[in-house]
């Protein structure tokens, strides 16, 4: 099992933008700088995973994002606890669907979704590829946001072969 040949780069480019969705409710993003804290190693990491554990912070109608890329067909491990103002919907997109998602606030693209989640325990397995982590506190998807919403999560991908 070769585990250490794709890339995991965990930096998301800067978005900007606000849509409205009629009345008082917003489509922001916030930028993954401003929106993740306490970045560090997570805990149990195998030999050749990657990963971080993170806490995300987001106003209610924000979404923000974490890109990777994949060199190989990896396994992802997301999970974590939503802790203030539960629940948020999360996603797993590529980059054309987070384009999409960016362009179009009706729609809502991925290949992962756990949406209306209180405590996060995602795996699923993916080919090679550029993808977004996207953590959502908006009313697109299955919640209906309170309030500013805080989730502490560990994200770990594995390397599991090629394409």
């Amino acid at each position: 099992m070769r585990r250490r040949t794709f890339l995991a780069v965990m930096g998301a480019g800067t978005l900007t933008g606000c849509n409205a969705l009629g009345g008082n409710s917003t489509f922001e993003s916030k930028k993954p700088g401003d929106a993740f804290s306490n970045v560090g190693t997570p805990s149990g990491l195998g030999k050749g995973d990657t990963g971080t554990s993170a806490r995300v912070t987001l106003g209610k109608g924000q979404y923000t994002n974490l890109g990777f890329e994949l060199g190989e067909r990896s396994k992802m491990v997301v999970t974590g606890q939503v802790t203030k103002n539960a629940p948020i919907d999360m996603y797993v997109m590529t980059a054309s669907q987070f384009n999409d998602f960016k362009r179009k606030p009706n729609l809502v693209p991925s290949e992962t979704a756990a949406e209306g989640v209180t405590s996060i325990d995602v795996t699923n397995r993916f080919s090679s590829g550029n993808y977004f982590l996207v953590f959502d506190n908006t009313p697109l998807g299955q919640t209906e946001p309170s309030g500013e919403a805080v989730a502490d999560f560990e994200f770990v991908l594995t390397g599991t072969g090629n394409g």
